[in-house]
């Protein structure tokens, strides 16, 4: 076995251990649809991919990075966030930066 940075290689033939090239991966999608019944894109991976690096606390500048995206708004137009996660990580940045806002002197 040998180790790849790429996540689909071709397996056999004159290009085992080389990146598989975009109509390969569509191919393969297509094989694995008709055999499953389920419909993946290379799109809907990289979504995926986006989403459970985001949920692993990975920052957004790195999830960018590795998606390959020039703007981090592209990055973010990628995950999943609910208004609920929004509300609480709002709420988690008050609380612990609310003497700056000096909320405090008003009450």
């Amino acid at each position: 076995m040998f180790q790849q940075e790429y996540l689909l290689v071709n397996v056999s033939g004159k290009y085992a251990g080389k990146p598989m090239q975009d109509s390969g991966v569509r191919s393969l999608m297509e094989r694995l649809e008709k055999k499953t019944g389920i419909k993946v894109t290379p799109h809907m991976l990289r979504h995926y991919f986006a989403n459970t690096r985001r949920k692993a606390g990975w920052k957004l500048e790195l999830i960018s990075q590795a998606l390959g995206h020039r703007h981090i708004e592209t990055t973010m137009k990628y995950l999943n966030i609910t208004e609920e996660e929004l509300m609480e990580a709002s709420d988690a940045f008050y609380s612990q930066h609310q003497s700056l806002y000096g909320v405090d002197h008003l009450l």
